[in-house]
């Protein structure tokens, strides 16, 4: 009280004893969540519970039995890859003397394919004769340049 007589003494509570916080919900479908569950009183109550056609299946594992890596990476989020930013540096990244001329090499292989179709539908077309020079850089661009008669 507020005078200063002897105070209400308050019911002593028991520890809960089972400390155990890793509960084992099987056939529990999607949906069913629960934030805050008391491990045991949860484990009594919902084992063996009906829900949709099956048997719930609830208890307490004990703490002895826990895996100590069971909840690594828990609260993992996802981070999709940038996929755009990825390109871009495989794209822009300087490239040797011997990658320029294999890329040189097949873009050539490719242009007389493309010739050679067109040249087959009876097309008179005369493509420009693209050039294997050493690439040009300029702040960061490469250039291939393309013969035009």
């Amino acid at each position: 009280p507020l005078e200063g007589g002897p105070a209400r003494k308050l019911a002593e509570q028991k520890p809960p004893e089972n400390t155990a916080t890793v509960l084992y919900v099987g056939r529990i479908p999607h949906g069913f969540y629960e934030k805050e569950m008391e491990a045991k009183i949860v484990a009594d109550t919902m084992h063996n519970y009906l829900l949709f056609e099956h048997l719930l299946q609830v208890y307490v594992i004990p703490p002895e039995q826990v895996h100590p890596r069971l909840w690594k990476g828990f609260n993992y989020r996802y981070k999709p890859l940038d996929t755009v930013e990825i390109e871009r540096k495989r794209h822009g990244k300087g490239r040797t003397l011997e990658e320029h001329k294999k890329l040189v090499e097949k873009i050539q292989k490719q242009d007389k394919k493309r010739r050679l179709r067109i040249e087959v539908a009876g097309i008179d077309y005369g493509c420009p004769e693209i050039v294997s020079l050493l690439p040009l850089s300029i702040c960061g661009f490469t250039f291939v340049f393309i013969k035009i008669e």
